[in-house]
């Protein structure tokens, strides 16, 4: 299982990557900085090696943000039931992600106005 856990929580290192890289004017700069402080941060370290669901959380919640930031998945019918999977996803794997949800779900209304259109 911590293998497992460590590939998650590799994945979502690259997932923080592509997301700053789509909101930065500059990724060749932020980058490389945003993916060194996900892989030497000490909390993530420690809970890639515990099964306490910390990276499993941290990777819905990269899910759940680079499903935000790309606009054809909001308008596409399959893309907000993929968005409202990770939704889910995120609001179930533990305690602290109902608020992560919230968020996520106001940044939707926020980013996107009106995603039914």
């Amino acid at each position: 299982m911590p293998q497992v856990q460590h590939g998650i929580g590799l994945l979502a290192a690259l997932g923080m990557g592509w997301c700053s890289a789509q909101v930065v004017v500059r990724p060749r700069i932020v980058v490389p900085f945003i993916r060194l402080l996900a892989a030497v941060w000490p909390r993530t370290l420690w809970c890639e090696h515990e099964f306490i669901a910390e990276s499993l959380l941290l990777a819905a919640f990269v899910v759940v943000i680079a499903l935000l930031l790309t606009p054809e998945i909001v308008q596409s019918r399959s893309g907000q039931i993929a968005l409202m999977f990770a939704f889910v996803l995120l609001a179930g794997m533990k305690g602290a992600g109902r608020f992560l949800w919230m968020g996520s779900v106001l940044a939707l209304f926020l980013i996107h106005r009106d995603p039914r259109r």
